[in-house]
């Protein structure tokens, strides 16, 4: 590809020809370090499945939701979404460039819908008497 002892191209001048940003052609990746990811770290607590005898047989009966965060150039934004697990649709996202609790609250206030369950590992403490004032509400 680039040939950085070209007699008469500079590199700068091979990069573009090529279509590629001249960075590319510096960039050497970092060594990585394997994690083993699938075991829980020492001490970790274990919460029980608390879906494990139900059977899902309706559209609204359970929702789940997930977190995710997107790396931009300025910065970092969170992406959370809704999900009716029996018709696997998206029924609302958020994102925001701040984790807190009210995204992820205006997320799981599509309508007047409200599920008989809402299965997530999104709010933390402090989004737990947000969650349950939203659920309360008839």
């Amino acid at each position: 590809m680039v040939q950085p002892e070209h007699p008469k191209l500079s590199i700068l001048r091979q990069c573009e020809l090529l279509g590629i940003p001249r960075g590319m052609f510096y960039y050497e990746p970092k060594e990585t370090l394997e994690k083993n990811l699938s075991r829980p770290r020492r001490g970790a607590a274990k919460y029980p499945y608390l879906l494990k005898d139900k059977t899902i047989w309706l559209p609204n009966q359970l929702w789940a939701s997930d977190i995710t965060y997107i790396r931009l150039s300025s910065g970092t934004v969170y992406l959370v979404s809704i999900i009716d697990v029996y018709s696997r649709k998206i029924l609302s996202f958020r994102v925001s460039n701040t984790m807190d609790t009210e995204f992820c609250v205006a997320a799981v206030t599509v309508g007047d819908n409200i599920p008989v369950l809402v299965h997530t590992l999104i709010f933390p403490k402090s989004g737990l008497e947000k969650w349950a004032q939203l659920n309360s509400n008839p």
